[in-house]
């Protein structure tokens, strides 16, 4: 009695071609943190220049930086200055990390839901 052929996995045919799927997805991660680092100081430097040169001013920084003006609003002190400079490269790892195929509804799930939450939270107060 013959056992119908197994159909492979899509792991197994990318081992068979060759190439990983956690390859890949380190790449996609590293690749993500490299873009974030490279945003962050752009992302710093509009934050400054829109506040301008009075006290209490916040300009752009809660649509630039809302988790860290949120943690600044509960006084969290020198959390959220680091929280705001490690964001974006940890929002770029996950981005890079969700592109993958097959997680494309988280990837949708923290831009749609996450970043506009903080925000929502930031315009009515907390």
């Amino acid at each position: 009695m013959q056992h119908p052929p197994m159909e492979p996995t899509p792991m197994a045919e990318a081992a068979a071609q060759g190439g990983g799927g956690s390859t890949s997805t380190v790449v996609a991660v590293v690749a993500g943190i490299l873009a974030g680092i490279v945003v962050t100081p752009v992302a710093v430097f509009a934050a400054l220049i829109s506040v301008g040169p009075c006290h209490g001013g916040r300009g752009c920084t809660p649509e630039l930086f809302p988790i860290p003006e949120l943690l600044i609003e509960v006084d969290a002190g020198p959390a959220a200055l680091v929280l705001g400079l490690v964001q974006f490269p940890v929002y770029g790892g996950l981005i890079g990390y969700c592109a993958m195929k097959g997680r494309r509804p988280l990837l949708i799930a923290l831009v749609c839901v996450a970043f506009p939450h903080a925000l929502a939270i930031l315009a009515n107060g907390l």
